[in-house]
């Protein structure tokens, strides 16, 4: 299932009972922006995080396979995604944007983790997500 639409489109995960959600587009070719539904719906815009395509496919790898991972790309910028668990949410942050961080409860994450094994994220229908094993500089886990 493809995702590239219109530049005004941003979907969320179609496991999201809530309709609070971590929130994609992918209608720009060279990269993903990622958005905290729950921010819109209070007027900021402007808490949005870019991945490459390379990354993307990496993260989405990554989720489907559990909520807390961390990982490294090219160039030193490293992903995270931990649980804050005495509050019950999980943030997703970048290093090399550190001014933004987006906070999802544990039912949106599992909502999004179970749309990136349903391939809901995927950029294309003909290139799946990239998991890369112990090793090779990417790391599951916290």
């Amino acid at each position: 299932m493809s995702l590239e639409s219109n530049p005004d489109e941003w979907v969320k995960s179609s496991f999201s009972a809530s309709g609070n959600c971590c929130e994609v587009n992918m209608s720009d070719s060279s990269k993903v922006r990622v958005r905290d539904s729950k921010n819109v719906a209070v007027g900021i815009t402007d808490r949005i995080l870019d991945f490459t395509t390379d990354e993307w496919r990496t993260l989405v790898g990554m989720v489907g396979e559990s909520l807390e991972c961390t990982a490294s790309f090219p160039g030193g910028t490293t992903t995270v995604i931990r649980e804050l668990g005495h509050v019950g949410l999980h943030v997703l942050t970048r290093s090399d944007n550190p001014g933004v961080v987006l906070e999802f409860t544990r039912s949106e994450m599992v909502a999004f983790s179970a749309g990136a094994r349903n391939g809901e994220f995927d950029r294309s229908d003909d290139i799946p997500p990239i998991v890369y094993p112990i090793g090779t500089g990417v790391y599951l886990g916290a």
